[in-house]
């Protein structure tokens, strides 16, 4: 999940991940650091004081850390 205006297109066999200025800020098969978290759609507690999940997940980030 990418905020509103970032878009990907083909660089040859992987995808690159502009931003609104057309920015390369990723390229698939590479690897990043990002901060952020994780969220669900249904998220509810167990037992075993865990958590379990169920519905859409995304990873939220706040921005890569990493250069691409």
């Amino acid at each position: 999940m990418w905020q509103p205006g970032f878009t990907g297109r083909r660089a040859g066999a992987e995808v690159a991940v502009l931003d609104r200025g057309g920015v390369v800020v990723a390229v698939t098969g590479r690897d990043y650091k990002l901060g952020g978290g994780v969220w669900a759609a249904n998220v509810t507690p167990t037992k075993e004081n865990h958590y379990a999940s169920s519905g859409p997940m995304f990873v939220l980030a706040c921005g890569s850390i990493a250069e691409p």
